[in-house]
């Protein structure tokens, strides 16, 4: 499988089973030698555009947040351009609600047609293969692989389970509701709060970020100065329901906003006029 990606194909694993297991044991073996990221297709909110900005940082070495004004041309415009770095892009669930329009996914193979990049994906739908016509189908250059895990989807049955609508009209009236908190705090937090939004999207982010992590990038940009300082922002985040904890399988937490990629990035937008 290894030549047939470094070949110019794309990997596309299918069969009953959930994958995103699979693919992360795949993508940590065969990718150590460029950039990768994993993106879970079936996150609310998810958009071609995001995984466009993501690639394009993961080949300069630089943030997501720097590209999220970027129109798609533009975009895979840098991403053509010389010296980039070699990206692996991991898709769990390319037929996900918000990739399966045929917009989306024309998109998705002129990312994967770029010389520097590769593309590994799972789908589930029973129909995935209406998804493309000739020419998208051709840019993507798939390889299909029947590989049945038989490993339950608990992964994708927790995005399956919420409503797309009610998901919409819940994080609208939160992202309201987080403009006013925020509105009634420091520059200080308010520059934390968009630290760890910028966090959480880029390629790396969807887990969240460790305390320690955010108290030293937090030094770095001179927002506090000490652990007890942060530690009163993100209380104030917490009771305000703008911040989530999840424990991992090691026992430590990560920091988490509850908010879809999208919501969360115009909330950063709206955050401009408060500062």
């Amino acid at each position: 499988m290894w030549q047939q990606w470094r070949a110019g194909h794309s990997l596309l694993f299918h069969g009953f089973g959930s994958k995103a297991g699979l693919l992360a044991e795949f993508a940590a073996k065969w990718t150590l030698d460029g950039a990768c990221f994993n993106v879970n297709g079936l996150q609310p909110g998810l958009t071609s555009q995001h995984i466009l900005a993501w690639a394009t940082a993961a080949a300069k070495g630089s943030k997501p947040a720097l590209y999220r004004a970027y129109k798609p041309a533009d975009l895979m415009e840098l991403l053509t351009s010389p010296g980039g770095k070699r990206v692996y892009v991991i898709i769990n669930n390319i037929d996900g609600p918000g990739l399966r329009d045929p917009t989306s996914q024309r998109q998705l193979a002129l990312l994967a047609a770029v010389p520097n990049v590769h593309l590994a994906a799972s789908v589930d739908h029973v129909n995935a293969a209406l998804l493309w016509d000739l020419q998208t189908r051709d840019r993507f250059a798939w390889v299909w692989h029947h590989v049945p895990t038989y490993a339950p989807y608990l992964q994708e049955v927790v995005h399956a389970a919420i409503a797309p609508l009610l998901v919409g009209r819940r994080e609208e009236e939160a992202k309201k509701g987080a403009l006013v908190v925020l509105a009634s705090l420091s520059h200080n937090a308010r520059e934390v709060f968009r630290l760890l939004s910028e966090q959480q999207l880029g390629p790396d982010g969807e887990q969240g970020i460790a305390f320690d992590r955010l108290f030293q990038l937090c030094r770095e940009q001179f927002l506090v100065s000490n652990e007890t300082l942060l530690s009163s922002f993100l209380t104030e985040f917490r009771d305000h329901d703008l911040l989530k904890a999840r424990r991992t399988t090691e026992g430590f937490d990560l920091l988490h906003l509850p908010f879809a990629p999208d919501h969360l990035q115009q909330l950063l937008e709206d955050l401009v006029s408060l500062t």
